[in-house]
């Protein structure tokens, strides 16, 4: 780091659905907050504030960056027109659920077959007879529905023709879903994702503009998951008491819409990102599954503030004597997150806080 001062950073994401909801949970909100969030950013709050959040006298000093037009002061941006934009962005949030077709059926079909053959294999006690099962019942795509039915029918089983014959309506309901459309967006999923960045007042990190703060956010998007849209980006620099720089931040909207796609999947995009970041920069860090519980995303989350703040360090302030890097408490909670996530995949028999220990 050749002698730079080191300083910490805020970055943030969170994670918007197309439910009306009052409040988020596990770092996502509804539309609801969604709008109020932009109303916010964009000053054209629906009433006024409750609470002092911005000094009007410093308004010249924010920005805004459109993919149309570039920066531009947010004072020269009418007030219409920022109505205009949150009229758009309140059409994508509110994006159908479902295709037209007879998908849910199908899904509540397979959910029972599946209950009828997981029920069946807990019969059994001959261990390649339970990986068969298991190979069945796990079964990810296109389901190779005559090489597992074969595999199962090696084996002595009773009531054999009619667990067969149940295991073959799962799978070919399971095929039929898969090869089917997909819906575009599930319920509870993420039609935008909001994400700000800013250095703490108190470390006084300066000589930093404010477009060089949007430039960095934007760049970081548009590098790490160029297939989705920015919608805008606001820098905030009317927030500061102290009528310093130091903390000007700006917030990041962009649609979770795959313009390739056409779905929904920025969150699956951010996961593979993450993994591919680990495999060449923390090898043997265990990766981020398919379908992250509560822990993996807080692990998740972690990742991507680590390849963000490598993306400052080699780009914002690459020319700076400043050097940002995760304080150590929070370096310390991942090492924690990292730790309980890795217990957590072992037998209850391994873990170190297991029934055993906690007896001795």
């Amino acid at each position: 780091m050749n002698g730079k001062k080191i300083t910490s950073m805020i970055f943030k994401t969170l994670n918007y659905t197309n439910e009306i909801k009052k409040k988020s949970t596990n770092g996502h909100g509804g539309r609801r907050q969604l709008f109020k969030s932009i109303r916010h950013s964009l000053r054209i709050p629906a009433s006024e504030p409750k609470k002092l959040e911005w000094f009007d006298e410093q308004s010249h000093l924010n920005l805004i960056w459109l993919p149309e037009t570039g920066t531009t002061k947010l004072d020269d941006y009418p007030k219409e027109q920022r109505e205009a934009l949150l009229a758009k962005i309140a059409d994508e949030a509110e994006a159908p659920t479902v295709v037209k077709n007879n998908r849910a059926e199908l899904l509540e079909a397979r959910t029972k077959l599946k209950n009828k053959v997981k029920s069946a294999s807990k019969k059994e006690t001959d261990d390649g007879c339970i990986l068969a099962f298991h190979n069945i019942l796990n079964v990810k795509g296109i389901a190779d529905t005559e090489q597992l039915l074969s595999d199962l029918a090696l084996f002595e089983i009773q009531r054999k023709n009619q667990k067969l014959d149940t295991v073959r309506k799962f799978l070919e309901c399971h095929n039929e879903i898969e090869s089917g459309p997909k819906p575009l967006i599930r319920k509870n999923q993420a039609v935008i994702q909001e994400a700000f960045f800013k250095f703490p007042s108190k470390n006084e990190v300066s000589g930093v503009s404010a477009e060089g703060r949007i430039d960095l956010i934007k760049g970081f998007y548009q590098q790490v998951f160029p297939e989705y849209p920015i919608h805008f980006i606001v820098l905030h620099g009317d927030e500061d008491v102290d009528l310093k720089d130091h903390s000007d931040h700006p917030h990041l909207f962009i649609s979770t819409k795959n313009s390739k796609t056409g779905r929904y999947d920025l969150r699956e995009t951010q996961i593979n990102k993450v993994n591919s970041y680990l495999k060449k920069h923390r090898p043997g860090t265990e990766l981020i599954g398919e379908t992250p519980d509560f822990l993996e995303s807080q692990l998740l989350f972690g990742y991507l503030q680590d390849m963000f703040y490598a993306y400052t360090n080699n780009r914002l302030l690459k020319n700076t004597p400043y050097y940002a890097k995760k304080h150590e408490k929070t370096e310390g909670h991942m090492n924690t997150l990292r730790h309980i996530n890795g217990e957590a995949k072992k037998p209850k028999s391994e873990r170190a806080c297991n029934l055993y220990e906690l007896a001795k």
